[in-house]
């Protein structure tokens, strides 16, 4: 009977910590006074921005397939981007070019960044791409 109770006393506080150190880490800790939230460019919560337009439109060429590269992009096949390199690529846009682009140009930027980040594209073939396509459309 001796060797029981050693054990559960042994247990007890061995296991009373463990669930004390869980607890402790798992709480959300209060900001500091001193610290400041940056808000980037791209972070518009909050701010008056004017009305949102209701109205469904028709895209264009260019753009259904801006979406469709973001598809194949991060299809379980390819795993070649995700949600969250297209939204680093698009926060990362200096604030001129954030707001002087439109959402579709965004994408692509982001797309052709994190293709060039991760070496699926050199930046001499995406030049001769772009090159050829602006030829084509002269």
């Amino acid at each position: 009977m001796a060797k029981k109770k050693r054990k559960a006393a042994k247990a007890k506080p061995a296991k009373a910590g463990r669930r004390a150190a869980r607890t402790k880490a798992s709480r959300p800790q209060a900001p500091r006074p001193e610290a400041k939230t940056v808000r980037g460019h791209h972070d518009m919560g909050g701010l008056p921005a004017g009305a949102v337009k209701k109205r469904e439109h028709d895209y264009a060429l260019w753009e259904k397939r801006v979406d469709a590269m973001m598809v194949l992009l991060s299809d379980r096949k390819r795993r070649l981007m995700n949600t969250d390199m297209l939204r680093r690529g698009i926060e990362s846009l200096p604030a001129d070019a954030y707001d002087r682009m439109s959402y579709y140009e965004r994408w692509i930027h982001s797309i052709a960044t994190m293709m060039l980040e991760r070496g699926v594209v050199t930046r001499a073939e995406l030049d001769a791409r772009i090159a050829k396509l602006k030829r084509a459309a002269a």
